[in-house]
C-alpha cells in the first residue's frame, strides 16, 4: 500500500514538472520532401511562444484522399502569459498557408492569311487566355505519339514516341483550336480518308505567365478534350515501342530516364522548383489546414 502511494506521488510530481502538452495537426498541400527544414521552419515560427517536444509525420485520410500531415505536441515557453492553442494555430496559419499561384497560358493569333483566318473563325492579333490549376501540376516523363505501324497481324503495332521531361497541369478552360483539316471539310468519305493528315494550323504564339521563369521549355502541347496542358522542358529522344493492343504494357524510356532524373534535370536547367512542383518542398506556402488531431 505504501509502495503504491509512493508511485502515485512520483507520477504526480513528474506530470507537475513536465506539464501537459497541447497538440495540433498541420495538413499539407504537397508532399514534404524536406522534412527537417519544415520542422525547423515551424520551430522558428513559434520561437518565444511555444516549444515542440514531440512530433510525428504521417498521412491523414480524407475520404479517398491521403494528405501529408504533421502532428506536433507543444507547450508554452516561460514568460509567454498570452499562450493558447489558438495563438499557436494562428501563427502557423499566418506563416505557412498555401495559396494558389496565378499561372495562365495565352495563345495569340499571328496568322495573316485571310483564307485560314476565315475558315478558323479567328483574327490576327486575337488572344485567348486560360488559367492553370498550378496546385495540381505534376512533373514526370511524358511522350507524344508520332505514328503507328502495323506488324505481324492486326493485334500488334509499332508506335514512334518522342519523350520529354514535362509538367502536366489542368486548364480552367479549353483553348480554341487553331487548326483546320481538309478532311472534315469534304463530305466524300474516300476523299476525307485520303486528306485526313492534311491539317493546317494557324500561326500563333503561346506564352505562359506567372511562373518564376519565363523561358526554358521546348514547347507546349494542349489537350483540349481533357483540358490539360503539357509544358515540355527537356527532350529525351525517340523510341520505337511495340504495343499489344489487347494487353497494356509498360513504356520504357530513352536511357531509362526516371521521374527523379527529370525533376533534377529541370531544376538544374531552370534554377527553380516552379513553386515546389519539382520538389524541395518544406512547410512554407504548403499548409492547407491547422487543427486538432483526428483519430
Amino acid at each position: 500500500m505504501v509502495g503504491e502511494l509512493k508511485f502515485k506521488m512520483l507520477m504526480a510530481a513528474v506530470l507537475l514538472l513536465s506539464g501537459c502538452s497541447d497538440e495540433l495537426t498541420l495538413v499539407f498541400k504537397k508532399d514534404v520532401d524536406l522534412q527537417e527544414k519544415a520542422l525547423q521552419e515551424i520551430r522558428e515560427s513559434l520561437d518565444g511562444v511555444a516549444r515542440i517536444n514531440h512530433y510525428e509525420w504521417h498521412a491523414q485520410t480524407k475520404g479517398f484522399l491521403q494528405q501529408p500531415a504533421l502532428t506536433i505536441k507543444f507547450k508554452a515557453v516561460d514568460g509567454n502569459d498570452n499562450y493558447s492553442v489558438a495563438q499557436v494555430s494562428e501563427l502557423l496559419v499566418g506563416q505557412f498557408s498555401y495559396s494558389e499561384k496565378d499561372v495562365s497560358i495565352t495563345r495569340t493569333i499571328t496568322e495573316d492569311r485571310e483564307e485560314f483566318l476565315e475558315k478558323m473563325g479567328v483574327e490576327t492579333g486575337q488572344k485567348f487566355t486560360t488559367n492553370l490549376y498550378w496546385g495540381r501540376a505534376k512533373a514526370n516523363v511524358f511522350y507524344t505519339e508520332e505514328s503507328s505501324r502495323l506488324f505481324g497481324g492486326r493485334d500488334n503495332r509499332f508506335v514512334d514516341r518522342n519523350f520529354f521531361c514535362a509538367i502536366e497541369v489542368p486548364m480552367e478552360d479549353a483553348l480554341p483550336s487553331v487548326s483546320f483539316s481538309y478532311a472534315s471539310d469534304n463530305p466524300n468519305p474516300i476523299f476525307a480518308q485520303l486528306m485526313k493528315n492534311m491539317v493546317l494550323e494557324a500561326k500563333n504564339e503561346t506564352t505562359i505567365d506567372g511562373l518564376p521563369v519565363n523561358e526554358g521549355w521546348e514547347n507546349l502541347e494542349i489537350d483540349n478534350d481533357r483540358k490539360v496542358a503539357f509544358i515540355m522542358f527537356e527532350y529525351l529522344g525517340e523510341m520505337n515501342n511495340q504495343v499489344e493492343l489487347v494487353l497494356p504494357v509498360s513504356t520504357s524510356t530513352p536511357n531509362n530516364v526516371s521521374k527523379r532524373d527529370c525533376l533534377d534535370a529541370m531544376k538544374e536547367k531552370l534554377g527553380s522548383t516552379l513553386y515546389g512542383v519539382l520538389g524541395e518542398v518544406s512547410a512554407m506556402d504548403n499548409v492547407l489546414t491547422v487543427g486538432e488531431p483526428t483519430n
